[in-house]
C-alpha cells in the first residue's frame, strides 16, 4: 500500500493546482479576452463581482495553508509508519481543504463553522503526529 501520508500531500498539490487551473479558466481567460476586445467595463465587473472576489480569496487561502499540510505529510511519510492516526489525519486535512473551498465557493457565504475548525483541527492533529514521529526517531537513534 502506498503512504496514506504521500497521498495526501499529492492531493493537496493537485488541489492547489485545480484551484490555480480554475481561476484561470472562470475568471482570468475571460476577464483578459474582455480587456483585448475593448470591454473595460465588463472585464471590470468580473474583477468587482463577489464571484470573483469569494474564489480569489479561497484560491489564496488554500494556497497558503496547503505547504503545511504538506511539510507535515511529507515529513511522516519519510519518519512514520502508515498508521490510522496518520491515515485519518492525511485523509482528514484533504477532506477538510476540499470542503473549505467547495462551501466558500458554492455558496459566496461566510465562512462554515465545521470547515474552519475542521482545518484547524487536521492542522493540529498533523503537528501532533510530526511531534510523535520525531520523539520515536530520536529514541531510535
Amino acid at each position: 500500500m502506498k503512504s496514506p501520508a504521500l497521498m495526501a500531500a499529492v492531493a493537496h498539490l493537485v488541489f492547489v493546482w485545480i484551484m490555480g487551473f480554475y481561476m484561470t479558466v472562470a475568471f482570468r481567460a475571460g476577464i483578459a479576452v474582455l480587456k483585448r476586445e475593448g470591454f473595460e467595463a465588463d472585464a471590470e465587473a468580473i474583477l468587482q463581482s463577489k464571484a470573483f472576489n469569494v474564489a480569489h480569496r479561497v484560491q489564496l487561502n488554500n494556497a497558503e495553508w496547503a505547504p503545511f499540510y504538506i511539510l507535515c505529510l511529507l515529513f511522516l511519510h519519510q519518519n512514520a509508519p502508515a498508521t490510522r492516526a496518520v491515515y485519518l489525519a492525511g485523509f482528514g486535512s484533504v477532506l477538510c481543504s476540499v470542503g473549505y473551498v467547495f462551501v466558500k465557493i458554492s455558496t459566496l457565504e461566510g465562512d462554515a463553522p465545521i470547515n474552519v475548525l475542521g482545518r484547524y483541527g487536521t492542522l493540529a492533529w498533523l503537528i501532533y503526529q510530526v511531534y510523535q514521529a520525531g520523539t520515536s526517531a530520536e529514541k531510535r537513534d
